[in-house]
């Protein structure tokens, strides 16, 4: 049960370092298309949507998976266990993959930033 518990919280940190990454670059993109009306603005907030689009989806599936088993239970079935360890570090993995795809939209947006 400890290994699970530990796949939890691990998914819990990818999923609260994703999400404050994002509202940060949120934050960014909202001063650039506030100063800047470029197309390559816009550009990068219509990326930016379909990004989001993609980390609500990877949060959906976080969020079921922690919530689809109850692993405080003592008497949680070890095959129950097992499928829970899976789907949680599926949801980490696939939380780690949306904040690498951020950082590297993030790391696009430096020529607006320098404007």
């Amino acid at each position: 049960m400890s290994d699970a518990r530990s796949r939890v919280d691990a998914a819990a940190a990818a999923f609260y370092e994703l999400d404050s990454a994002q509202r940060e670059l949120r934050i960014s993109l909202e001063t650039i298309t506030a100063v800047d009306s470029s197309p390559e603005a816009g550009r990068a907030a219509d990326g930016f949507a379909g990004l989001e689009r993609r980390i609500d989806e990877v949060s959906h599936r976080y969020i079921e998976a922690v919530d689809s088993y109850d692993l405080d239970r003592e008497d949680l079935d070890p095959s129950l266990a097992a499928q829970a360890r899976t789907l949680l570090t599926r949801a980490r993995e696939e939380l780690t993959g949306a904040k690498a795809e951020l950082d590297r939209f993030a790391e696009s947006l430096g020529p607006l930033l320098e404007r």
